[in-house]
């Protein structure tokens, strides 16, 4: 955890492997670098707002075991840029491609 490190911060606490994989996979597409670390704590919204503000990109993710969260730090804590409960893997990799592409600044990808 690096916040001068160009990197998008993915909290995590007790999530699915697989759910990781989809979401990696999204960010890569879009050519940015992320960074993982599992966290004690389990609240999506205090994993993607930590992740946010320990971001150089200003982006974080917040993933457990029922929950992932697009966090900016613009936004105040319990606002997020995506949201999503109950994991469907193919929405998993927009939601990844979409945290990148809000770093990028470039139009985000429908779910």
């Amino acid at each position: 955890m690096y916040k001068n490190k160009p990197v998008i911060n993915i909290f995590t606490h007790n999530c699915n492997s697989q759910v990781l994989k989809e979401i990696f996979a999204g960010i890569e597409e879009e050519g940015l670098p992320y960074e993982i670390s599992e966290m004690v704590y389990k609240d999506v919204d205090r994993l993607s707002y930590e992740a946010s503000t320990n971001s150089s990109l200003e982006v974080g993710i917040g993933v457990n075991e029922y929950e992932v969260a697009i966090h900016v730090r613009q936004m105040k804590k319990g606002e997020y840029l995506f949201e999503y409960s109950g994991y469907k893997l193919k929405h998993m990799r927009v939601l990844g491609s979409n945290a990148a592409r809000y770093a990028k600044k470039i139009p985000f990808k429908i779910i």
